[in-house]
């Protein structure tokens, strides 16, 4: 294996590159072609949400390496598979899934509901981190949110099962927010920094008042809920979706997200249909600051009243952190839109806008837009 995928995307920036790929290349698939060499069936659910990840060279209890595929299933298990044969090497149930209903999906595509999100591993720990949506009785009024922290080598888990009930987000001078795991739906990736895992939370009912996206981190070393963010403290909605995709971490650690429709008033602690842009400081009292953000425009301004419910999310796609491409330009942040193409957003000064993209004027009222352009520059 010429690279271990530790994580959704490939790396923390989520540029959806494999740098170090030396078999696949464009150039042999160009002259050589493709085969299928096998394929590996998942038992307990017809679907699976999570991505799977790679580590290469792990040594199993038996003495034995294996090059190692990893999938999470919406059954609530995690399975190791050899990356060379396709043969199960271990596998570990982690609790009941709740039962597919219309109550979480409108469309009844999932049988359970269970693992939603891409895991996250720690290669140099040998530590598989998963969140699990867990119900004693398959019900989603009993489901709880689980993080699980499982060994790679052979599917133990390394901590017991922490639950993420009760997380409390506190802005000052700003109502206070409480997690409840029976509100929320986990499908972003996790992510992994400072020894901290990051845990990012839409919502089952969109448009109900209790709707809010959370950033959740926990403390890997200390094993306990460290920090928490809410996306919308007076309002409702911005979710953390992210069409499954988890935080972009800059390389100074910057942490960035994208919300969905939701509420928007960053006075208020609202920040619905926007990039933010976060810092977590760790230690004894561990939290999330915003730091800056952006956002394209906001449907408030528009002739009538909000429609917060309306799908207009500026967050289906993921945040992606790009390395400066000119001396005088820092780390940028791009994002996806469902109805909107990518626009190109400065990572240090997300807050700070001149916009000059049609129709993708700033919600800081400030600057120009341009038919065509639909790149937007912030300085």
């Amino acid at each position: 294996m010429a690279a271990s995928v530790t994580t959704r995307s490939y790396d923390h920036a989520r540029t959806g590159a494999n740098n170090s790929e030396t078999v696949l290349t464009a150039t042999a698939v160009r002259t050589k072609g493709i085969i299928k060499l096998f394929s590996i069936p998942i038992p307990d659910d017809p679907r699976l949400e999570a991505q799977p990840l790679a580590v290469g060279g792990v040594q199993a209890v038996n003495g034995q390496t294996h090059d190692l595929i990893f999938q999470a299933s919406m059954g609530n298990w995690v399975y190791a598979f050899d990356a060379a044969t396709g043969e199960r090497v271990w596998a570990t149930n982690l609790g009941r899934p709740i039962i597919g209903t219309s109550a979480i999906d409108g469309h009844m595509t999932n049988v359970n509901w269970g693992i939603l999100s891409t895991p996250v591993i720690d290669e140099a720990a040998g530590i598989l981190y998963a969140c699990t949506w867990i119900s004693d009785d398959g019900s989603v009024a009993k489901g709880q949110h689980f993080l699980a922290a499982l060994r790679i080598r052979d599917g133990s888990l390394a901590h017991p099962l922490l639950n993420l009930e009760g997380a409390v987000y506190a802005p000052p001078g700003l109502p206070v927010q409480k997690f409840v795991s029976a509100q929320r739906k986990q499908r972003s990736a996790l992510a992994l920094t400072r020894n901290h895992v990051l845990i990012p939370f839409g919502t089952i009912a969109e448009t109900s008042a209790t709707a809010r996206g959370w950033l959740l981190a926990v403390d890997v070393h200390a094993w306990r809920l460290a920090a928490a963010w809410c996306s919308t403290v007076t309002g409702a909605g911005g979710g953390l979706w992210q069409s499954g995709a988890g935080p972009a971490i800059g390389p100074d650690g910057s942490i960035y997200v994208i919300t969905g429709n939701g509420a928007f008033s960053p006075q208020h602690g609202d920040f619905g249909e926007s990039i933010v842009r976060l810092a977590l400081h760790t230690g004894n009292h561990a939290h999330f600051e915003v730091v800056s953000w952006w956002a394209p425009w906001t449907d408030a301004s528009r002739a009538g009243t909000a429609v917060h419910a309306i799908d207009d999310d500026e967050e289906p796609g993921p945040a992606v952190q790009r390395l400066p491409d000119r001396g005088d330009r820092p780390c940028e942040a791009d994002g996806n839109g469902a109805q909107t193409s990518p626009c190109a957003r400065d990572g240090t000064y997300c807050g700070h806008v001149r916009s000059r993209c049609d129709g993708c004027a700033d919600r800081t009222g400030r600057g120009a837009s341009h038919a065509g352009d639909e790149r937007v520059d912030v300085g």
